[in-house]
């Protein structure tokens, strides 16, 4: 009876001391890089894994080529009022 008490605290305490020492010794969390900020008239390019602002001729084309694109699309587009909704019936 003794000896299984014993073996079973010394057990708990491998268990413990074992646990101890695998979760102390964790990996560095990865920094995450920081924020690009937005600048106007200038890409964000991630094809390389990194943000990289550029601002190359062939982009600046790019970009107004699709702003044209895009006034192009949105020109015959009106909003016109909302109806407000109908009272219900009086009883």
């Amino acid at each position: 009876m003794k000896r299984r008490l014993l073996f079973l605290a010394l057990g708990v305490l491998l268990g413990a001391a074992g646990s101890y020492l695998l979760l102390r010794h964790r990996p560095p969390r990865e920094t995450a890089e920081p924020p690009v900020a937005i600048q106007d008239g200038k890409t964000i390019d991630f094809s390389s894994g990194r943000a990289e602002v550029r601002d190359t001729p062939e982009d600046r084309a790019a970009m107004e080529q699709a702003l044209k694109e895009m006034e192009a699309a949105a020109k015959d587009v009106t909003f016109g009022p909302t109806r407000s909704p109908t009272p219900p019936p009086a009883p």
